[in-house]
């Protein structure tokens, strides 16, 4: 049951936001639910944005991702230039070789990828879904290895540090450096918010992996 809207309320600007990260071929309804149900009850001046599609959209671009093999290719070299590696050094040099040998290909093939997982057509070509979906994951990869230790794919986002310690969880999201959504809010979000201010807005988190991107 919804508060009956009084006429002040009726005119108040309402935005619901799907944080980021979920599945983008399985996106929860919650928030396009919420919004109609707000519609038919009194208060038409409810809308929506899904920032987690728009996280998707904003890193799987071809310039982002050329960006992001550039960062890798750097920190390569730096790693290459070491007379010793330690183990975890190591570990970071086959993350960061293993990302590169593929982001050429990758990088020619996202907007060919994204094109298919966004059209009926595609979705049922089912090799040709399997294979634009294996490249997406590979480009999350090279997203994953920027920002890294986080581990961003379409099924999944691992943050360091633990979701269930208030501490833990404080320090990743405020880790304005290596939080990769930090950037998609500032690039993206805050832009689109300032050019639409709203009276209230909600965020939708409904599985564990948006609690650190969504906050």
């Amino acid at each position: 049951k919804v508060m009956a809207p009084t006429a002040n309320l009726k005119k108040y600007e309402i935005t619901l936001v799907t944080a980021p990260q979920s599945d983008p071929t399985q996106m929860h309804v919650a928030v396009p639910n919420l919004i109609a149900f707000m519609r038919a009850n009194g208060y038409p001046h409810t809308a929506g944005r899904d920032c987690s599609i728009g996280a998707y959209e904003y890193f799987l671009r071809r310039d982002r991702l050329e960006q992001g093999s550039e960062c890798l290719r750097h920190r390569l070299r730096e790693l290459d230039e070491k007379h010793r590696l330690t183990q975890e050094e190591a570990k970071r040099f086959y993350k960061l070789a293993k990302c590169l040998l593929l982001s050429d290909a990758v990088i020619d093939g996202i907007d060919d990828a994204l094109a298919i997982v966004r059209t009926p057509r595609g979705f049922h070509d089912f090799d040709a879904y399997w294979d634009a979906i294996n490249l997406i994951e590979h480009a999350l990869q090279i997203v994953s290895a920027e920002f890294d230790p986080w581990d961003w794919s379409m099924f999944g986002c691992e943050a360091p540090g633990d979701r269930n310690g208030l501490t833990s969880l404080i320090s990743a999201v405020q880790d304005f450096e290596n939080n990769p959504f930090v950037e998609y809010y500032r690039a993206e979000v805050l832009p689109w918010l300032a050019k639409e201010p709203c009276d209230l807005l909600g965020i939708s988190m409904v599985y564990t992996s948006q609690l650190i991107p969504g906050l």
